[in-house]
């Protein structure tokens, strides 16, 4: 699983989901709180505060105690918690909250059917992932529903007065606010595709600034600067073993109910499974005898006709990520790579979500 310490983002029940807290969110730290001479406050203020004759002491009550003058009221200091709140919205408000945000928690990503366990041969471990999958699948169903029903609106309500009983019905049945978890696939195809050949022409920054997130914009940096200046790259994509396939699909909305429907702001996260044969070439310049730099093809493997090495089958899982603030919609991004849930980690989730050290069997 992606995390097995995160908490948990949807409930089954029939109350709100409770605010996202995000782990990795530097955008956004705790504020400091107050000292403890200011949460205390300093000394009374002067009950007269509009009298300009000074002040008298206090005559002596005929009563046991002396009368004390009323202080004037400290504005109450806001609890841990709703400061925390309210950092949390202004991050979602600015989108940095949903910049920093990796692999949702309790994301589980499908295996194919030739990896999974088999029934007749590992029956307990192949019926545990399936139970773990159908769980989380009943889960996405369920939040999507409640996101889609009783909460996202994607038109204000005083442009559906207007609407005829058939129009209005169509609305709310197929207008999901931007829920592309049916063309994310193609939409990932040709962002991978982009993305790699950005990477052998060394044109990441310029190619690829709304394509992919910080992050992975930073490693691929680093990757063509490892090349050096000699050496350059060529990457071709030689056929798709199978069709872009969406093996997760997430919806992260941290406060639903401090906004309007139409106003929301959420993040969807995609996870899709690429299997392709790719090849690369690369090429290094070499001094020769006369002191002239030549490109001369540097892959240690036998060339086809062509010039290129052997295509290889490479199967990678991407990370995709679409955020929508305040009802804005943004784009699809490439967030990174990640690897399928196994029975391993199915099993250590398990373990972990009952207090039972990692070498006692379940």
């Amino acid at each position: 699983m992606a995390s097995a310490h995160a908490s948990r983002l949807f409930q089954l029940s029939h109350h709100r989901p409770r605010i996202y807290a995000f782990e990795h969110l530097d955008a956004c730290p705790f504020l400091p709180l107050p000292s403890a001479s200011h949460r205390h406050g300093g000394p009374p203020s002067d009950p007269r505060p509009f009298s300009t004759s000074p002040s008298l002491p206090a005559r002596a009550s005929s009563q046991s105690g002396p009368r004390v003058g009323r202080a004037r009221a400290q504005p109450a200091i806001p609890s841990p918690v709703k400061l925390q709140k309210i950092e949390m919205q202004a991050a979602i408000r600015s989108g940095a909250a949903f910049a920093a945000m990796g692999v949702a928690p309790d994301t589980f990503i499908t295996l194919p059917l030739s990896k999974r366990p088999s029934f007749l041969h590992n029956y307990r471990d192949r019926w545990t992932w399936e139970v773990a999958r159908l769980r989380s699948r009943m889960k996405t169903v369920a939040a999507l529903a409640y996101f889609k029903f009783w909460i996202f609106r994607t038109r204000n309500p005083k442009d559906v007065v207007g609407l005829t009983r058939s129009e209005k019905l169509k609305y709310r049945l197929f207008e999901w606010y931007g829920l592309e978890m049916f063309k994310v696939a193609e939409i990932a195809r040709g962002m991978y595709e982009k993305m790699y050949e950005a990477l052998a022409e060394g044109k990441v920054e310029r190619r690829l600034e709304q394509t992919v997130k910080d992050d992975l914009m930073d490693s691929l940096k680093n990757r063509v600067e490892s090349r050096g200046r000699l050496m350059r790259t060529e990457w071709r994509l030689e056929e798709w073993l199978s069709k872009p396939k969406v093996v997760s699909y997430t919806v992260l909305c941290p406060d639903p109910s401090g906004k309007p429907g139409w106003e929301q702001s959420f993040l969807q996260q995609a996870v899709v499974r690429m299997e392709s044969k790719q090849a690369v070439r690369r090429w290094i310049k070499r001094m020769d005898a006369k002191g002239v730099f030549r490109e001369q093809v540097a892959n240690e493997e036998s060339l086809d006709k062509d010039g290129w090495p052997p295509a290889k089958r490479v199967e990678e899982y991407v990370v995709l990520h679409k955020s929508v603030v305040d009802g804005k919609q943004g784009r699809w991004m490439i967030w990174g790579m990640t690897k399928p849930t196994t029975v391993l980690d199915v099993k250590r989730d398990l373990r972990s979500r009952l207090g039972l050290p990692n070498g006692e069997p379940l």
